[in-house]
């Protein structure tokens, strides 16, 4: 494709890649994704569901985060787009776990939405380059740690 083509659509480079980054985080794929795993029979299952799709997610997404926040320039309107896409897809892995535990509640210590909010943090937080251990958490652990901590119950000795 020729440049002068690629200019008739945006007006710089910086407009070029924070299109490419907002195409990228739409977050309406995801979203139809982790709508599979509202209604699970059980809140283990529904977490792990979302958890096998968000931490793949994660680690692809991380490096335009990062990149948005290197062309960060306020006052360009493509650049309130760009952070507007980050919250969009950010809220659709909100949505999804409020929506898989509001069934279950009557089981969880705090609200659906302080359980997303936590739970969120730490898949986030398991996928971060600059915190993450080379023995990366599984869905499954991570689901285990929240839904029942780190300790240790009687039973397991």
């Amino acid at each position: 494709m020729a440049e002068g083509t690629l200019f008739c659509a945006f007006e710089d480079k910086h407009s070029l890649l924070m299109a490419v980054i907002g195409h990228r985080l739409d977050p309406r794929p995801l979203r139809e994704q982790l709508a599979r795993f509202v209604g699970d029979e059980t809140l283990d299952a529904g977490l792990v569901g979302v958890a096998n799709v968000v931490l793949p997610s994660i680690t692809d997404v991380y490096p335009l985060v990062v990149a948005l926040h290197g062309l960060a320039d306020p006052a360009r309107e493509s650049q309130v787009r760009g952070q507007g896409a980050i919250r969009e897809w950010l809220g659709a892995v909100s949505d999804a776990v409020v929506a898989v535990t509001t069934p279950h509640a009557a089981e969880l210590r705090v609200t659906p939405a302080r359980f997303s909010h936590m739970f969120s943090t730490l898949l986030f937080a398991s996928r971060m380059p600059h915190l993450a251990a080379e023995d990366r958490a599984s869905a499954e652990d991570i689901v285990r740690f929240c839904l029942w901590g780190a300790l240790k119950s009687p039973q397991e000795g």
